[in-house]
C-alpha cells in the first residue's frame, strides 16, 4: 500500500468511528430508518441525489412527498420507536444579505457540535433530506412523542449548536419557502404561545415577501397574544420590502397593543431607509396614531433613525 492509499485508509477508518459515535449517542437510529422507509413506502437503499444521503451505516428512505411528507414520516418512526420527546427541523434559503440570529438561546450547557455537523453525513440524526447551507436560517421543534405538538422551537444559523442532551433528531432538509411556510402556518393552529412567539420570526426569514407579508397578517389577525404579535412585527426586519413596510406601518396604527406598536416602529427604524425614515415621519405627524407610538416615532428620527 503506497502513501496516498495509506492516507485514505486512514480516513476511511476515522470517518467510521464517528459514525459508530454517533450512533452511540442516539439510541434506535437503525430502527428509526427502517420505519421511516416502510412508512415512506421506500426500500432502505440510496434515495435521490440531493435529497437524503447515508446515515449510521445505513441509507435513509427516499420520502417523495415533500416537506409535509417527510414531517409525517418522522413523526410516525418516532412514534413506532416510543420516543418521549425529540427534535424535528429543516431549513429555508433567507433573503440575500440577512445574517440569522439564534432565538430561543444559546443555552447554558449546549454542546459545541454546530447544526450542520449533528445533521450532516457523520451526524447522528436521521436524515430526510441534504444538509444546509451555511447561510441558510434552520428551524427545530422539540416534540412531545405522544401527542405529537410541538413543545418548544429554535432557530438556528447551521453553524450553531442546537444543544438535543442526546435527545434524538430527525432532518427534514432544506425546503422551498411555499412548503416551509405552509408546515409553520400547520403548527401554529396546535402550538403552545412559547413555540408561536418564534413563528412569526422564522416566517420572516423565508425569501418570498409577499408569501412571508401574507403570512404574518394572517397571524396577527388571528393571534391574541400580544407577545406573539409583537415578535412577528419585530423581526419583519428582516424584509427589507415595501410589502413589509407597508404592513409595519398598518401595525402601528391598527394594533391594540403598545408593545406590539413599539416593536413595529422599532423595525421600521432600524431599517436605515429613507422611506422608513419618511412613514416614521408620517406616524410621528398623525394624530390619528396612538400618543405613545407617535413619540417613539419622532424620538427615532431625532436619533438618525430610518436613514436619510
Amino acid at each position: 500500500m503506497n502513501e496516498s492509499e495509506q492516507i485514505h485508509e486512514h480516513r476511511r477508518h476515522a470517518s467510521l468511528r464517528r459514525r459508530a459515535a454517533a450512533r452511540a449517542r442516539v439510541p434506535g437510529v437503525a430502527s428509526v430508518l427502517l420505519a421511516a422507509a416502510v412508512l415512506a413506502g421506500a426500500r432502505p437503499s440510496v434515495a435521490r441525489a440531493g435529497e437524503s444521503a447515508a446515515t449510521g451505516g445505513m441509507a435513509a428512505p427516499a420520502v417523495q412527498a415533500g416537506l409535509a411528507g417527510r414531517w409525517a414520516a418522522a413523526h410516525e418512526a418516532a412514534r413506532r420507536n416510543g420516543w418521549g420527546t425529540y427534535w424535528v427541523g429543516w431549513a429555508v434559503r433567507v433573503p440575500a444579505g440577512t445574517e440569522v440570529a439564534s432565538s430561543n438561546g444559546p443555552h447554558a450547557g449546549d454542546p459545541p457540535q454546530p447544526v450542520r455537523e449533528l445533521v450532516g453525513e457523520d451526524g447522528a440524526a436521521l436524515r430526510l433530506g441534504v444538509e444546509p447551507a451555511s447561510t441558510d436560517a434552520v428551524f427545530f421543534f422539540r416534540m412531545d412523542g405522544r401527542s405529537g405538538t410541538p413543545r418548544e422551537m429554535r432557530i438556528r444559523r447551521p453553524d450553531a449548536p442546537l444543544g438535543v442532551a442526546g435527545v434524538p433528531v430527525a432532518w427534514l432538509g432544506v425546503a422551498p419557502d411555499a412548503e416551509s411556510l405552509g408546515l409553520l402556518e400547520r403548527v401554529l393552529g396546535s402550538a403552545p404561545e412559547a413555540v408561536r412567539r418564534e413563528i412569526g420570526p422564522a416566517a420572516a426569514l423565508h425569501r418570498d415577501p409577499a408569501a412571508v407579508a401574507a403570512f404574518v397578517r394572517r397571524l396577527l389577525a388571528n393571534e391574541t397574544s400580544a407577545a406573539v404579535r409583537a415578535q412577528a412585527a419585530y423581526w419583519l426586519r428582516y424584509q427589507p420590502t415595501d410589502e413589509s413596510l407597508a404592513l409595519l406601518e398598518e401595525i402601528v396604527r391598527r394594533d391594540a397593543s403598545p408593545e406590539v406598536r413599539d416593536e413595529a416602529v422599532t423595525a421600521i427604524a432600524q431599517r436605515g431607509t429613507g422611506a422608513a425614515r419618511r412613514v416614521l415621519r408620517r406616524l410621528s405627524a398623525d394624530p390619528g396614531v396612538p400618543a405613545a407610538a407617535r413619540r417613539e416615532a419622532g424620538e427615532w428620527l431625532a436619533r438618525g433613525g430610518g436613514g436619510r
